[in-house]
């Protein structure tokens, strides 16, 4: 056997050997969501458009997982997750652009986001464009820790991102009062 053909055989086996290398990757998906009325778009920061799980481990660094693997896109999770939780709203369109989205692996999330809307109006009038900006933060207790956790808590902020768009949606049809600043009368 020549040199370089017995080098070849022996980087190839050594790579065999290496801890881990063998082990087959996993499929993740976040938890099953019914379509909803209107499309949704995600856009993601590039750290978290990746093939691999993104999520944060005991010392809170995020690193991508090599062998947990999104079986969609997680842009595609996401909307779906959102399309869902808005269903029923009157929307036409969204497009949510997420700044920031931090998942660990105890259930945690915090993230920011911004929403360009676009809301059904009554037939001869012009459809209703709305920005909604946010941020969201929570955990989820649901799931063995771990991989597991950091999945649902990635529902959990796209759930948690729907609440303050539908909070915003039903403001702006006037469906939720704005609070009136307490008035204070000097001498009672």
């Amino acid at each position: 056997m020549t040199r370089p053909a017995l080098l070849a055989l022996i980087a190839c086996l050594a790579g065999c050997l290496v801890p881990g290398s063998s082990d087959t990757p996993r499929l993740w998906s976040m938890p099953e969501a019914p379509a909803g009325d209107a499309p949704v778009r995600v856009f993601l920061p590039a750290e978290l458009r990746t093939p691999r799980v993104v999520a944060g481990d005991a010392d809170g660094l995020a690193r991508a997982r090599d062998l947990d693997r999104w079986e969609v896109p997680l842009a595609s999770g996401l909307a779906r997750q959102l399309a869902a939780d808005l269903r029923g709203l009157g929307l036409r369109e969204t497009i949510v652009r997420v700044e920031e989205l931090r998942v660990d692996t105890a259930g945690n999330h915090r993230g920011r986001f911004r929403a360009q809307l676009r809301l059904a109006r009554p037939a001869g009038t012009p459809d209703l464009e709305l920005a909604v900006a946010g941020s969201v933060s929570g955990s989820t207790e649901h799931g063995e820790a771990g991989i597991d956790r950091a999945i649902r808590a990635y529902a959990a902020a796209a759930t948690a991102m729907a609440g303050e768009i539908a909070a915003a949606v039903r403001e702006s049809k006037g469906e939720v009062a704005k609070p009136v600043p307490a008035v204070t009368v000097p001498g009672k």
